[in-house]
């Protein structure tokens, strides 16, 4: 008995180590499986032609102003900052996690796939995490190549060392962005998950509440994720005018608060979805 006694424990140290192997193998075979899925659904078509829409607008503007067609006194670094404002953070991020999001558990009932997949040896908290990285990263990289791309149109033309010389603002832009798509996109899989019309709710929310509330005058405002995520938008390259106009409407809560709240959003619609996905019944497909 003594003899076996250091290899039981050696045994019993390694069964840690080999869940833990086993958790990070399921969880990658999930992302893995959720982002083929994601990015060959017919939504997709749709969704890269919405992100193909800022680009398309930057080109647009220059050949306008090139032509002389239009007296706007906007310039190129205004703009970028305008469409990164209200055509990325208040629109794209929102409309691909809508889709992306509320697709995730949707389409595998759709598929009949869901009971296979839950009566499966993975467990239910990996298979969540690994459709949610999923979809956060096949949404940073359409949101990225699109900001880039329009990035690289409106101030590429103002030469090189402009390029450079705002770059810390563009990344500092990319990080609100995708703290929005981990924010939304974990609200829109609890939605897609709780239920049964996703994409109607997730519309008037989007649209509705995020778009109106986070405007209004007093507190109610911080009931909305697009509040705090415009609290941490840089917005150096605004137009004056436009800066003090967003002064106005908008208060913004300070950095340190408004990032804690945005993880603690991701965090509590994460943990809610888990809680779903245990608690609620989903039928034997035929």
């Amino acid at each position: 008995m003594a003899t076996n006694s250091p290899n039981l424990k050696k045994r019993e140290n390694r069964q840690p180590e080999e869940a833990n192997i086993r958790n990070l193998a399921s969880l990658r075979l999930i992302f893995s499986l959720t982002l083929r899925q994601l990015f060959w659904s017919k939504k997709s078509i749709l969704i890269c032609l919405l992100a193909a829409f800022p680009p398309a607008l930057a080109i647009v503007t220059i050949i306008v102003k090139q032509l002389e067609l239009s007296s706007v006194g906007l310039g190129n670094l205004g703009l970028f900052s305008v469409m990164m404002f209200f055509l990325f953070l208040q629109f794209l991020i929102l409309i691909i996690t809508l889709f992306y999001g509320t697709a995730l558990i949707a389409d595998e009932i759709e598929a009949k796939t869901l009971t296979h997949l839950f009566t499966s040896p993975i467990p239910k908290g990996t298979i969540l995490l690994g459709k949610f990285l999923a979809l956060v990263a096949i949404t940073s990289l359409i949101v990225i190549i699109s900001a880039l791309a329009t990035y690289a149109i409106l101030i590429g033309q103002m030469g090189a060392y402009k390029l450079m010389e705002h770059l810390p603002t563009l990344l500092k832009d990319i990080g609100v962005l995708l703290l929005g798509i981990f924010c939304y996109g974990a609200l829109f899989t609890f939605l897609g998950i709780q239920t049964k019309r996703p994409i109607i709710i997730g519309l008037l929310f989007s649209f509705g509440w995020e778009s109106i509330i986070s405007y209004v005058p007093g507190q109610v405002k911080r009931l909305t994720i697009m509040h705090y995520l415009q609290s941490i938008f840089p917005h150096q390259m605004f137009p004056s005018d436009m800066r003090g106009l967003l002064a106005i409407f908008h208060k913004a809560t300070p950095f340190l608060p408004s990032l804690i709240a945005l993880i603690g959003i991701c965090l509590a619609f994460l943990l809610f979805s888990l809680i779903t996905l245990y608690s609620k019944e989903y039928p034997l497909e035929t």
